[in-house]
């Protein structure tokens, strides 16, 4: 009888990781590549507008700004150089993602009257700060879930009246932007619907990822309109927008920490 139940726990264990045929690795793959363009070398826009509300005045109140997102593979691995275009004020602020490494730099770091490599100017900063109004530089960058974290649950719910697989996700390495994340995607597609982000609370979620559209480059599936929502303080939020994509040939200096901010 003891071996008979551990067969059926077995059993049933692996109906849980392989419902529709897909292994939670699988998901988490799928997972990354409905949201990432997949050309080794390609650049995007990104329209970002800020909504805060305030209580005092029962207002809202907008900013926007516009950045150029660059990409490029290197051994397998993508790293990107994010800019600003505009405003005026944040010209010139450059961010690199290499692997878990994030740099920022912009002109007010630079050494006067010397030429010094970027890395040695440059900030590491961590992926949750911030980059524009209730966005950090990892939901601009987009976080990557294959490779980057294990799945400590994984169940089934309604999410929005659409069916969902929920998955409860564990960061692999302690450099990981946020150590613990809730990902929900569609049961039949897997395209991502919502990414809950945690700080230093497991249990209390500070960020929310919404996925509003997707649409299709050169039959590459992609995430083209995102919000994020700043949960520790209501009605405040900010909207991505994705933009003329081009696959072009980028040059390396752009991604490497000595020479992106060039």
């Amino acid at each position: 009888m003891p071996r008979l139940r551990m067969i059926l726990s077995l059993s049933l264990l692996a109906g849980v990781v392989t419902v529709l045929g897909q292994t939670n690795e699988e998901i988490l793959k799928q997972a990354d590549e409905a949201r990432f363009i997949k050309a080794d070398s390609h650049s995007f826009k990104i329209h970002i507008v800020s909504e805060k509300f305030d209580e005092s005045t029962r207002s809202t109140t907008k900013s926007e700004a516009f950045l150029l997102a660059e990409n490029k593979k290197f051994s397998g691995d993508f790293r990107q150089r994010i800019s600003f275009t505009a405003p005026d004020s944040l010209k010139g602020t450059y961010y690199l993602v290499s692997g878990d490494d994030i740099y920022f730099w912009q002109s007010s770091l630079k050494t006067p009257g010397k030429e010094v490599p970027c890395k040695d100017e440059a900030l590491k900063i961590s992926g949750q700060q911030k980059l524009f109004g209730d966005a950090s530089v990892g939901e601009a960058a987009g976080i990557e879930f294959e490779g980057k974290y294990n799945v400590k649950q994984r169940t089934e719910e309604k999410l929005n009246g659409k069916d969902t697989i929920k998955l409860v996700l564990a960061a692999k390495s302690p450099k990981t932007s946020y150590q613990n994340v809730i990902l929900w995607v569609d049961k039949k597609t897997l395209d991502p619907q919502r990414t809950d982000l945690f700080g230093l609370d497991p249990e209390t979620p500070i960020k929310r990822v919404t996925y509003l559209k997707y649409d299709t480059f050169k039959d590459d599936r992609y995430v083209s309109q995102a919000v994020v929502e700043d949960l520790l303080f209501k009605n405040q939020k900010t909207m991505f927008d994705l933009s003329d994509i081009k696959t072009e040939v980028l040059p390396d200096v752009a991604f490497d920490p000595n020479t992106f901010c060039k």
